[in-house]
């Protein structure tokens, strides 16, 4: 029964980890080229900068999106979304994979899909973020 005990104890410890590095889930800065281009109008692209959370599609949904920390609602950005895995949610797939200020510095639009049960219909929610996306953020298509 001790050595049962012991067993789950190390395997709890361990699937537990470290803590997450906070700078890893802040959006970092871009340094973005002299030369860019502007590919859109800031004026028909709402989508704030920063951190935006719980976001639903008319599909119903949701997700988190971060952008870099200078955001420039004028030039396209390339798109990651993460999808997350079953039992997971947004804010967890975003602090196990710790891609935020590295796809932020990397001038990259970062969406964390929140997990919902698996069905055809589901997928076709899902396959809404990107085109919800693209409706508020200067988006790379």
């Amino acid at each position: 029964m001790r050595i049962s005990i012991a067993i789950i104890s190390i395997i709890f410890l361990t699937a537990c980890g470290k803590p997450v590095d906070p700078s890893l889930l802040q959006p970092a800065t871009f340094n973005y080229p002299t030369s860019v281009i502007n590919s859109c109008e800031a004026v028909k692209k709402t989508g704030a900068t920063g951190l935006t959370n719980d976001i639903e599609t008319t599909t119903g949904a949701s997700y988190n999106l971060r952008t870099p920390a200078n955001y420039n609602s004028n030039v396209a950005h390339p798109l990651i979304v993460v999808f997350a895995p079953a039992g997971t949610s947004a804010g967890k797939s975003e602090r196990h994979v710790h891609l935020t200020s590295v796809a932020t510095q990397a001038g990259f639009i970062i969406a964390y899909a929140k997990n919902m049960r698996m069905s055809l219909r589901t997928i076709k929610k899902l396959s809404d973020i990107p085109l919800d996306i693209q409706k508020k953020w200067c988006i790379d298509a």
